[in-house]
């Protein structure tokens, strides 16, 4: 079989998996659930991936890779004004809330049946989301040194602060029935306190 047909199929298979996850959770699926969902035999997905917890955690890796990409061409150094900071902060949580609503499925693993599943694994989760932190970091960093900020704000700090409430609107929105809503009000609320709280003075 030649790499590009392994790779089709291993796609194929994340896929499923990514399916039968979302539906019934990481502990009530088995092997035989994501084999049958693409009628493949059970034997068959152990070419692929070694257990459950292999095929979960390269799940991970992808929405993780998802969400970098979402973010990869916004450069933290762009903006110059409170002005452009503000139009690039909401242009990032459009692209993080678009990636989210284009498939819940990606939402419900990754926030619900990721926890507590196995260490190595929450350890991967970790290092992703602190260099989320960092990237946000670097957005503070660029508009205290630019002076559009305040000066006296804790940028680690306050990073991990921002990203908590993003990570938190789209918990929100994949409960709501009101998804697009409950995205605009997050993000709109989001720029506003980052506006208003962090601000440099312009006195």
């Amino acid at each position: 079989m030649t790499d590009e047909r392994v790779a089709e199929r291993r796609t194929q298979i994340l896929s499923a998996a990514l399916d039968v996850f979302a539906e019934k959770g990481y502990h009530s699926t088995k092997i035989s659930d994501i084999a049958e969902k693409l009628n493949m035999g059970h034997g068959t997905f152990y070419r692929y991936f070694k257990n459950k917890l292999d095929i979960f955690s390269s799940v991970i890796d992808e929405i993780i890779i998802g969400i970098k990409e979402a973010l990869g061409d916004e450069d933290p150094e762009r903006s110059n004004t409170i002005e452009e900071y503000q139009e690039q902060i909401q242009r990032i949580g459009d692209r993080l809330f678009d990636f989210f609503m284009k498939d819940n499925r990606l939402g419900q693993v990754i926030f619900y049946e990721n926890l507590r599943i196995d260490p190595e694994l929450h350890k991967k989760t970790n290092n992703a989301i602190e260099q989320i932190n960092e990237f946000t970091k670097q957005y503070l960093i660029n508009g205290v040194k630019k002076k559009f900020l305040n000066q006296h704000i804790d940028t680690t700090i306050l990073a991990k602060a921002i990203n908590s409430m993003i990570f938190a609107s789209i918990k929100d929105f994949l409960e709501s029935e009101k998804s697009e809503e409950i995205c605009q009000r997050w993000t709109d609320t989001i720029a506003l306190l980052q506006m208003k709280g962090i601000a440099a003075s312009s006195k």
